[in-house]
């Protein structure tokens, strides 16, 4: 059992998931579950939290600013950048601290390698609404032809 000093600690959800992630499925795949279930804000912060430990070590590897993106969809942007942070460090083998969740809820409870089922589930149900949608519709315009001449009749 590794014993960790408390100044080895930090509290961030986000973090936490990806550290425990990070080295078991592709980063593209944590990456798309992290975008999926945090705030822009939790995202945000949470890249300010790595950025700001990493200021700490000097000579520091990987991205060499923290600039908010300015675009649309600037949290799968700030995820990128954490999730490249990431690698970075662990490249270099520096010993980040251990990231733990104060609130259980907050951590996605989808594996990272699920998310492309989600995925999937979701475009089929969508695919199945827009083809429920299309049917009516088709089914609509045969009634109004047999309509008009039922009209005609009387």
């Amino acid at each position: 059992m590794k014993i960790i000093s408390i100044l080895d600690v930090s509290v961030n959800e986000l973090l936490c998931y990806v550290e425990n992630n990070f080295t078991k499925h592709p980063k593209d795949l944590v990456g798309v579950a992290v975008v999926g279930f945090y705030t822009d804000e939790e995202v945000y912060e949470s890249k300010q939290a790595l950025f700001d430990f990493s200021r700490t070590l000097g000579d520091r590897p990987g991205l060499s600013r923290l600039k908010r993106p300015d675009k649309d969809n600037r949290r799968k942007l700030e995820c990128e950048n954490i999730l490249n942070l990431f690698g970075a460090l662990d490249a270099v083998k520096v010993q980040l601290p251990s990231h733990v969740a104060a609130d259980l809820q907050r951590l996605s409870t989808v594996s990272p390698d699920a998310v492309d089922i989600y995925g999937l589930a979701a475009a089929v149900q969508k695919h199945s609404t827009q083809v429920n949608s299309l049917s009516k519709q088709v089914a609509e315009q045969k009634m109004v032809p047999a309509l008009g001449k039922l009209m005609t009749r009387v």
